[in-house]
């Protein structure tokens, strides 16, 4: 894990939110398809 806290804009339910962690941006990417599904 990186210590450069990454910000990365999402789509969740069609809505732009920018999520903000220490993970790899391809992470954050994953979490936003993750609650997507949920959603669906």
């Amino acid at each position: 894990m990186a210590n450069k806290r990454n910000d990365t804009e999402v789509f969740i339910n069609n809505k732009k939110y920018t999520l903000s962690g220490f993970e790899s941006e391809e992470y954050l990417q994953k979490v936003a398809a993750y609650i997507n599904t949920k959603i669906s």
